[in-house]
């Protein structure tokens, strides 16, 4: 959670506690030491592969969000031209 919300140190842990509500349940810095003492290069090169695979994702989502409304604002446009042309406001 702390790396998808932009943290970069464990330090960036701190402020996750403060929100239960928003965050539910989050570990204690002791426990992500160890989590990530315990990364070797297989589970890094993993999780950089997720990562990217994720951001690939979200990328496509952003671009399919402005992609559907740059159409609906040119759909609302071609609406509104045709409607001037006959002088309906």
């Amino acid at each position: 959670m702390m790396l998808g919300k932009g943290g970069q140190t464990i330090s960036d842990l701190a402020a996750l506690p403060d929100q239960p509500a928003l965050f539910g349940a989050v570990a204690s810095t002791a426990i992500a030491w160890r989590v990530l003492d315990s990364i070797d290069t297989i589970v890094l090169q993993r999780l950089r592969a997720a990562r990217a695979v994720a951001r690939e994702r979200a990328d496509y989502s952003e671009q399919r969000r402005r992609a559907d409304l740059w159409r609906v604002l040119v759909e609302n446009a071609a609406i509104r031209f045709d409607l001037g042309d006959r002088g309906i406001r």
